[in-house]
């Protein structure tokens, strides 16, 4: 990682859209996540912003690994857009058979270091 980005743990922010769908990389997918995120923050206003649907049930099973490892702190948001909530609405109501919020509606889920976790 410091050959890549200048140094490990260097960013507030991590952003992750639609990357659970590989089961097999969970664990790797959580290590990289860990490596980039800053660990000293005293404020803990580091985090990592997962964008992605449940997909049956990969996101349950990332969230499962990351709770286990102890390290983190977890917080699900379903509606953290007004205008992105509004067209999910607007697509259920529809019923269109192509709209499947498990596979289409991301979910936002927050990662931040548990405060023992922080360096």
């Amino acid at each position: 990682f410091k050959s890549l980005f200048g140094a490990a743990n260097a960013f507030d922010r991590v952003l992750v859209a639609d990357c659970l769908f590989f089961r097999d990389y969970h664990v790797d997918l959580l290590h990289t996540i860990d490596m980039l995120l800053a660990k000293d923050d005293d404020n803990g206003n580091a985090s990592a912003l997962l964008l992605c649907p449940k997909r049956g049930d990969t996101m349950d099973k990332f969230m499962c690994i990351a709770r286990e490892s102890g390290a983190w702190t977890l917080t699900v948001t379903e509606r953290y857009d007004d205008v992105v909530w509004a067209k999910h609405q607007k697509l259920l109501r529809c019923e269109q058979a192509s709209y499947d919020a498990d596979i289409h509606y991301p979910l936002l889920l927050e990662m931040k270091r548990k405060r023992n976790q922080r360096g």
